[in-house]
This record gives C-alpha cells, structure tokens and sequence, in this order.
C-alpha cells in the first residue's frame, strides 16, 4: 500500500527536476557558449575581421586619423566586402594613391610579405592560401580542395578603399577582388 503511494511521488519528482536543471544550464552563460553552433564560415568572418582590424591600424601614419573598416557578407552578390575608409590630412591624394593604399592593406591583411612558404608563390596564391586557412578548419592540409577553396574565395572576396581628405573635399575610392593588386 506505501509502495504504491511512494511510486507517483518519485515520478513526480523525476519530471520537476530536469526542468530545473535544464532552467540552471540555460542561465550559465558558459554551458549556453558551449551549446551554440558555429560554423567555418563564422569563423572565417571573425579571422578575416581580425585581420583587417591589424591591417587598418597599419596603413596610415600614426599622425593620421585611424582608418574604419568593416567586414559583411553580403547576401544578394553572395560576396565577402572588406570596406576600409581612411581620412588623411595631407592634400596629396590621387585615384593613383587610393589603388597604393588598397594594395598595402592586400598585403597586411594576408601577410603577403611576412608569410613564409615552402615553395616560391605568386603574391595571388599567397592571397588564396591565407583567404583558405582563415575559412577552414585546423589542422590545415594542404591538397586541392584547399587550394580551389583559396581561389574561389578570392574570386568572392572584394577588397574596397575609399579614401580621401576632408578640406579641400577629395574622395576617390577602388574596387576590386582580393587577389586583383592592379590598378586599371
């Protein structure tokens, strides 16, 4: 008789305790941190961001004011835009000067220079290698899904610098894919 009283006090007590746990680990920021999907693309984005911030900070003279830069998918082209808008005090700016600045931040934003590579790489395949690593998982091997990835993501990643001064008001800005260091 005590036993089948003792039964539907247990079941009772098994279904209100899981809700309460389940209440303490959805208000542990931790757990919640540790249950969140990311993907590589997520990552990828966040790499690339990292990047560019470094290479922003590079770019202009200490003097000058810091460029600001922005790192988006964009939905409709289904490209990554990096955007970077540098202000400068000095007069001497040129459509000319703005393909230098673009190709500068290319070169700080892939350690183009600063990567070390076993075999001699065209500054391009630089380019796609690090866009590659930045959008994969580790470890990193290097094969031709690797290498396809790099070229294609060159091929969808835009690289864009405006720049200009504000008195006398000059703007001149460029456009190209990641891999393109060449003013037309």
């Amino acid at each position: 008789m005590q036993m089948s009283r003792l039964i539907p006090a247990v079941l009772m007590l098994l279904a209100v305790m899981p809700g309460n746990s389940l209440q303490a680990q959805e208000s542990d920021v931790f757990w919640r941190l540790q249950n969140e999907p990311v993907t590589v693309f997520d990552v990828g984005i966040k790499r690339l961001r990292a990047a560019v911030q470094i290479a922003s900070q590079r770019l202009i003279s200490p003097s000058e004011p810091k460029p600001v830069f922005r790192v988006q998918f964009d939905e409709k082209t289904r490209k990554i835009v990096v955007s970077i808008k540098a202000e400068m005090r000095t007069t001497a700016v040129s459509q000319k000067g703005c393909w230098a600045l673009r190709a500068n931040a290319i070169k700080e934003i892939f350690s183009v220079a600063s990567a070390y590579q076993t075999a001699p790489l065209s500054v391009e395949a630089r380019i796609q290698r690090r866009l590659a690593l930045m959008f994969s998982r580790e470890p990193v091997q290097i094969n031709s899904a690797y290498i396809g990835l790099g070229e294609r993501l060159a091929e969808l990643t835009i690289v864009d610098v405006e720049f200009g001064t504000e008195t006398p008001p000059l703007r001149f800005a460029c456009r190209a894919t990641a891999a393109d260091l060449k003013s037309p």
